[in-house]
């Protein structure tokens, strides 16, 4: 795989190691992906070993999601779709896990989102920008907003949320939808309400079409319908480490 064409190879640790296909059975059977993007510079040397420190990290709820997040001053929209995009990204803007000051900015900083589906799972729906930040009384806050639709939908700016794009499973068989969704989601973003003298975190998530919960499939295998006190389906995920903002 180019390094230029797409994302570099990422570390992955913690994986289900069960069959995609047959999703997770239990959830003592559940775990978290953790996954790495490596840096890129000299070789490491028994001295420097390998380590999540200087590394950008995400994790997802089971799914191979590819995720990449940036923030800078100077990411050219003419080069999001570039073969030449992740060495733009490292050289003008910070990966997720970093921080930007915001010394001398009056305007937001772009927010650089990436993602790529996991090839055996459902398509992707939309992603997601979480806010925090603490107000001059010292007080934190959160906000959550849509900021990528699948499908050619648009975010509503009256309710921050993408429109429902119809995406459903069939709980007979299990099988999620196929003529929705995304195989890749891609945006640049600009915080509306942003204020340079305020110490603010973001991160991204990313949400899948639906698909069935674990106990959904145990009720298929047990010729049983699905358990009516816990939900049918679920709807997996990434979510990417912070991007940290102030002096």
């Amino acid at each position: 795989m180019d390094r230029q064409a797409r994302f570099n190879l990422p570390h992955c640790a913690a994986l289900d190691t069960q069959a995609r296909a047959g999703k997770r059975t239990s959830p003592l059977l559940n775990s978290t992906p953790r996954v790495a993007w490596p840096q890129y510079g000299p070789p490491r040397t028994p001295a420097k070993p390998f380590s999540t420190r200087s590394l950008e990290t995400y994790a997802t709820s089971g799914p191979r999601i590819a995720l990449r997040f940036y923030a800078g001053w100077g990411i050219d929209e003419a080069m999001v779709d570039a073969p030449g995009l992740v060495p733009h990204l490292e050289a003008v803007a910070v990966p997720m896990g970093s921080v930007f000051s915001t010394s001398q900015q009056p305007e937001s900083p772009e927010f650089f989102v990436w993602a790529i589906r996991d090839a055996l799972d459902a398509p992707l729906q939309r992603i997601q920008m979480v806010k925090g930040w603490i107000d001059e009384a010292g007080q934190t806050h959160e906000k959550v907003v849509d900021i990528a639709c699948a499908d050619g939908l648009q975010v509503d700016p009256a309710t921050g949320r993408c429109p429902d794009n119809g995406a459903s499973v069939d709980l007979a068989s299990c099988q999620f939808s196929t003529g929705s969704g995304a195989t890749e989601l891609k945006t640049l973003w600009r915080d509306p309400d942003y204020a340079p003298d305020q110490s603010a975190f973001y991160y991204v998530r990313v949400l899948m079409n639906p698909t069935c919960r674990w106990s959904s499939y145990d009720a298929i295998r047990l010729g049983r319908e699905p358990d009516p006190s816990v939900p049918a389906t679920i709807q997996e995920r990434a979510w990417s480490s912070p991007i940290w903002s102030g002096d």
